[in-house]
């Protein structure tokens, strides 16, 4: 029990040091501090070495060890080739991981944690410690967008955007109404100097399925939300995308409602193809006036992965998804929420396996860790 409680301490400590210094690395703390850039990525490289030393001290089974291995060295292989250390190898040290950890006081904890550190960059921002970055942000519109202290002028309703739907998650049917109504004001606040439609969106469309959700006491889980919508999301992301070409009036429709994600998820497509393990891609999603360089980014969470990480990972977390949903691990009514809305969000939106944003991406963890799926059920039920 002694070993237990210690391979936790460490995975927690280890989960907080990298949430922390991706969150800080999103930030404008990154670029008014010269030393800290490498100090982020020091502290992510010695929390994955504690997070080696606590397999190590773990017990497992010949099955979750061949798994685990296998998932390392494709991990290794795609961060290679990618340059992606810090986001696939990361992720895959983190999922083997998971041997005796509670998904839920895992999230409770990303929660405080974030809380914390939105508050931070709130309260630095307004003393003036950090400001915003030098692009200036004006949609066709004509309406200003501002970072807020973070370097783009997404990340901080993004942020609360996931903020919000774990919270829902976690609190379930214990949370009040005057909660629902402070977050739906704290996203629409938000909303009004970043102008990220999707993130408002999606936490209005959360706030509204958990009214009625209390409003007609459902608590069963939804099954083939749980098992297919990862799924169903990315073949409808890909396929929106790919129709693209077709130049028909209500895609063209689409794209512009979507700000024309389909039209460079579609260059995407002609550009860079499908690979198994993944490409080097240089995305620019910030173009400087009379620049020569042109903006690429693309912003759904499936074909991002698709191009830069390869149809594995891509399959990996979706199935992955599907086999956990499949055996019933969490069948509750919060639990296919959460799964249905950071669906919808990562069909255009591309934080999907970034753990500072989506720490149930860790779920996944549970697939090849548990030799016996009984477990998994009680580490997630059990507070």
């Amino acid at each position: 029990m002694v070993r237990v409680n210690i391979s936790r301490l460490i995975f927690y400590i280890s989960f907080i040091f990298i949430v922390f210094a991706k969150f800080i690395q999103q930030t404008v703390y990154i670029e008014k501090i010269d030393f800290l850039n490498v100090t982020t990525r020091i502290i992510i490289v010695f929390a994955c070495v504690f997070l080696i030393f606590k397999y190590i001290i773990d017990k497992h089974s010949t099955e979750s060890i061949i798994y685990s291995t296998l998932l390392l060295i494709i991990a290794g292989l795609i961060s290679y080739i990618t340059s992606g250390w810090y986001v696939i190898m990361v992720l895959a040290i983190l999922l083997i991981n998971m041997k005796n950890i509670n998904i839920r006081k895992l999230i409770i904890i990303w929660i405080i944690e974030i809380s914390i550190l939105m508050l931070f960059i709130a309260i630095s921002y307004k003393l003036g410690v950090i400001g915003e970055t030098m692009v200036s942000w004006d949609r066709d519109t004509g309406i200003d967008r501002y970072t807020l202290g973070y370097n783009y002028t997404t990340f901080s309703s993004n942020y609360f955007f996931h903020l919000t739907i774990f919270y829902l998650y976690i609190k379930g049917n214990s949370i009040r109404y005057l909660e629902l109504g402070v977050l739906a004001l704290l996203n629409i606040y938000l909303y009004n100097f970043t102008n990220t439609k999707s993130a408002v969106t999606y936490s209005i469309l959360a706030i509204i399925l958990v009214i009625i959700i209390k409003k007609f006491n459902i608590s069963k889980g939804v099954s083939y939300i749980n098992k297919f919508s990862m799924i169903v999301g990315g073949f409808v992301a890909g396929l929106l995308t790919y129709i693209y070409k077709y130049d028909w009036a209500i895609i063209s429709e689409i794209n512009v409602i979507l700000s024309g994600r389909l039209y460079y998820g579609y260059k995407g497509i002609e550009e860079y193809g499908i690979t198994l393990f993944g490409q080097k891609i240089t995305w620019i999603n910030e173009v400087i006036l009379d620049s020569e360089l042109q903006y690429n980014y693309i912003d759904s969470s499936y074909l991002n992965i698709l191009f830069n990480y390869g149809i594995i990972v891509l399959l990996f977390v979706m199935l992955g998804y599907y086999v956990f949903g499949k055996k019933n691990l969490s069948n509750d009514i919060y639990y296919s929420l959460l799964i249905l809305i950071i669906t919808l969000h990562s069909m255009f939106d591309p934080q999907l396996i970034e753990i500072m944003y989506n720490p149930s991406i860790l779920l996944l963890g549970y697939v090849i860790t548990k030799s016996s799926y009984m477990d998994s059920a009680r580490e997630i039920n059990n507070a």
